[in-house]
């Protein structure tokens, strides 16, 4: 984790993954103080997932996404904490 770039690039999570899920993974980083874009995917909003993307100031992609809303959806991320997207 300690490689990842600092200012470029987006955190893609899924929330239904095997041994650690996106929201655990989203919260560790934060841990970690790495405050990287971050957009979670679902196919179904619940309220943990709601309160993840508060505490952490990720993004929402609902599944199934067209290519056109998962680019939106970066954009709008990276200009929540301020990385430049080009």
């Amino acid at each position: 984790m300690a490689d990842l770039p600092r200012k470029h690039g987006c955190l893609l999570v899924d929330v239904d993954t095997p041994k650690m899920n996106g929201l655990e993974l989203l919260d560790r980083l934060r841990g970690r103080g790495i405050a990287m874009p971050a957009i979670i995917m679902t196919g179904a909003l619940t309220a943990k997932i709601r309160g993840v993307m508060d505490r952490t100031g990720a993004a929402l992609l609902r599944k199934p996404f067209r290519l056109g809303e998962l680019i939106a959806c970066i954009e709008k991320a990276s200009a929540v904490i301020g990385f430049n997207t080009e």
